[in-house]
């Protein structure tokens, strides 16, 4: 297993260099965008440029809300991504973050569970058919996923599981033969967010994750990126109060 961070602006200034060289990083997952905000992650590029200059492989992820417009969002983030230079050739597919909106808010949005699976799968779909067909990867976590009934929909099994699950002590790295309880469809993940409370070199807090494979492994993903962004067509920035 290889060792990575997942970032948001939440982190702010993150010392690369540093969790290259005392964490061991390989690989940095970097939020681009949420939503239908018309604004990139203010620290996605910076982020994306310290982790590359550190050596780190890096993807790119989207947050979703599965309540608003899916497709006028993957469109959205996938502007946003080109603009910021990430999900070039040689980074690692995108991925999708899926745990939005809170399952108590349901009801009062008026969506069941179902329309709720089917604009997740939709937008990852979308997402893939902007990538050229590379599949992203999606996050989620247990018990979202047992409140949306996640496991009664075998499609998502197609897009490579990133799993939050946090089952070994906060800071303690897991070893090879640990593994999370493996969410239903998938048979499998790929990446492990096993702790929310890591802490940076010198200081504040981060999300652990580890990559199931080896190096030979990781760098097989980015020579699947086709790196299509540069295609990307004009894009028009929807009414972020369109469902």
């Amino acid at each position: 297993m290889l060792k990575g961070l997942d970032v948001s602006s939440y982190q702010g200034s993150v010392p690369w260099q540093r969790v290259a060289s005392e964490m061991a990083c390989r690989f940095a997952l970097v939020k681009v965008a949420e939503g239908l905000l018309s604004s990139p992650d203010p620290w996605a590029a910076r982020s994306a440029a310290g982790a590359r200059e550190a050596g780190l492989v890096i993807g790119g992820y989207f947050f979703l809300h599965a309540e608003r417009d899916v497709e006028a969002q993957a469109k959205l983030h996938f502007k946003l991504a080109s603009d910021l230079g990430v999900g070039i050739e040689g980074d690692l597919p995108f991925a999708v973050d899926f745990e939005s909106p809170e399952p108590t808010t349901w009801a009062s949005l008026g969506l069941t569970a179902l329309e709720l699976r089917q604009r997740g799968l939709a937008y990852c779909q979308a997402v893939r058919d902007l990538s050229g067909g590379v599949a992203p990867f999606l996050y989620t976590y247990p018990d979202f996923w047992r409140e949306l009934q996640g496991a009664t929909e075998p499609r998502f099994a197609t897009f490579p599981l990133w799993q939050a699950a946090f089952t070994v002590p906060y800071q303690s790295w897991p070893v090879d033969g640990q593994s999370p309880n493996v969410l239903r469809p998938w048979t499998s993940w790929c990446f492990w967010q096993f702790s929310d409370r890591g802490k940076l070199p010198g200081g504040g807090g981060v999300d652990l994750d580890v990559f199931w494979g080896e190096e030979t492994d990781l760098q097989a993903l980015r020579k699947k990126n086709p790196g299509t962004l540069e295609g990307t067509p004009e894009f028009v920035v929807p009414d972020p109060t369109s469902t």
